[in-house]
């Protein structure tokens, strides 16, 4: 294997690494999904141990648990997210004053 081979491939790994890195910033709950379908793909009856070992390890962490409670993961009562703000902590309000031109 020549090094220029081995710098193309290291690169690629360095460059997908950062789009996936961006996906979960920027999407963190269209990238939550996505993890949780693959994971759930890997762990079908037809795959072998080592892709359920891989499915369970790729597996959201509040999919597995069931950050309300309920041990399922299912996600679907849109709750799993975080608490809503303090009612007593109240906005303030700016005022923005119009800038006075020097003469001109």
């Amino acid at each position: 294997m020549n090094t220029e081979l081995l710098q193309a491939l290291v690169l690629a790994l360095i460059a997908m690494a950062s789009v996936v890195f961006a996906a979960r910033h920027v999407m963190p709950g269209a990238s939550r999904r996505l993890q949780s379908r693959l994971a759930q793909h890997l762990g079908h009856p037809q795959r072998g141990r080592f892709a359920h070992a891989l499915g369970r390890w790729m597996q959201p962490a509040d999919a597995s648990s069931g950050s309300c409670g309920s041990g399922s993961g299912c996600a679907g009562c849109g709750g799993c997210g975080s608490e809503p703000a303090d009612p007593s902590v109240e906005s303030i309000a700016l005022k923005f004053e119009p800038r006075i031109k020097a003469g001109n």
